[in-house]
């Protein structure tokens, strides 16, 4: 072999051990990649599990406070709740109505204290909801309002609003809390 031939080996060597060095840090960092979808993957996993389980936990809750709340049930509507988990842990959750109905009570939000404070958001909805259902546009905001001024507890009248201490035919005085009957609704 002559000195040339021994070159031209020897760069062959290189350039093939070159080439599997290459190819050997694209597998380690393919490797790497996949290690950590992986753990992602199981920490996704885990993180449905606890998910699960604190619904479960957490309907049970609610389900024995919904229990205990009789025909209040509205009581245990759109109130913040703090869960205990096994593991020391804790979940935040607010309880919403899901049906296929309006809940009346949402018009008014609780705050602190346990005062009622009329809900935008809720009397612009439940305003859509009579228009769909073919009510007129300025008699189903009045009905809006006056709802959501029959729950609030500010005794402050709102624009169409219902706050009196005493219906004008004395049927009996402005509730300024949650309503406990669909009833209530024709009052107002």
């Amino acid at each position: 072999m002559t000195q040339g031939e021994r070159g031209t080996a020897l760069l062959s060597v290189l350039l093939l051990v070159a080439v599997m060095a290459a190819i050997s840090a694209t597998a380690m960092d393919r490797l790497g990649l996949a290690t950590r979808l992986a753990g992602n993957a199981a920490s996704a996993a885990q993180a449905r599990q606890w998910l699960a389980m604190a619904e479960d936990l957490g309907m049970s809750q609610l389900e024995s406070q919904a229990a205990d709340a009789g025909a209040a049930l509205n009581s245990v509507l759109d109130v913040e709740r703090t869960i205990a988990l096994p593991d020391g842990m804790a979940v935040r959750a607010t309880l919403r109505d899901g049906g296929n109905c309006f809940n009346l009570n949402s018009l008014a939000e609780e705050r602190e204290g346990g005062r009622l404070i009329r809900s935008a958001r809720s009397i612009d909805q439940f305003t859509n909801l009579m228009v769909l259902l073919g009510v007129g546009a300025g008699e189903a905001r009045r009905i809006a309002e006056s709802s959501a001024d029959y729950i609030d507890t500010d005794r402050l009248p709102s624009p169409f609003g219902n706050e009196r201490a005493v219906d004008s035919d004395g049927a009996g005085p402005v509730p300024d809390r949650a309503m406990v009957s669909i009833t209530e609704l024709s009052r107002i």
